[in-house]
């Protein structure tokens, strides 16, 4: 009898331990990465701001393109990355390309002051420092002038 009494406590306690719940540890709330804005522009009157979403290379070409907001994008591409003041056009050293409200466009004419530009042993583009304002080629009986832009941008 005092064997089934012991037995009983037993299974008891087991059967109270097995019915707490455990408190389960909750993961830490985490934050996403802040990605910095590092161009800025007013397109056709209207101000954006883009985030670096990445770099290429291609031969001479060297290339850094940013994200703007509704799926638009600005990049600039260079042949000759050096400091100093350039005329954009579709054939010159350094353009810009957008892609804007459904359309590829290429900077037509303006300029770009580029006050810093570094590269990397693989030959891309590092940082960039500059402003720039242009006016892009029409597509679709369209185009936009781009004014009061400035990068600055470091890998």
């Amino acid at each position: 009898m005092k064997t089934s009494k012991i037995m009983a406590g037993i299974s008891i306690g087991v059967m109270l331990f097995a019915s707490c719940k455990k408190q389960e540890d909750t993961p830490a709330a985490t934050t996403p990465p802040v990605t910095p804005v590092t161009l800025t522009a007013a397109v056709g009157g209207s101000n954006v701001s883009g985030t670096y979403i990445s770099w290429s290379t291609s031969g001479n070409l060297k290339n850094v393109n940013w994200a703007l907001a509704n799926n638009n994008s600005i990049g600039f591409t260079s042949t000759q990355p050096v400091a100093g003041t350039y005329s954009l056009s579709f054939t010159g050293n350094q353009f810009f390309s957008m892609y804007y409200n459904g359309k590829n466009f290429s900077s037509k004419t303006g300029t770009v002051n580029i006050t810093q530009i570094d590269t990397v042993a693989d030959k891309h583009i590092k940082t960039l420092k500059a402003t720039f304002s242009f006016n892009t080629d029409t597509v679709s009986g369209v185009s936009y002038s781009v004014s009061n832009g400035v990068i600055n941008w470091t890998e």
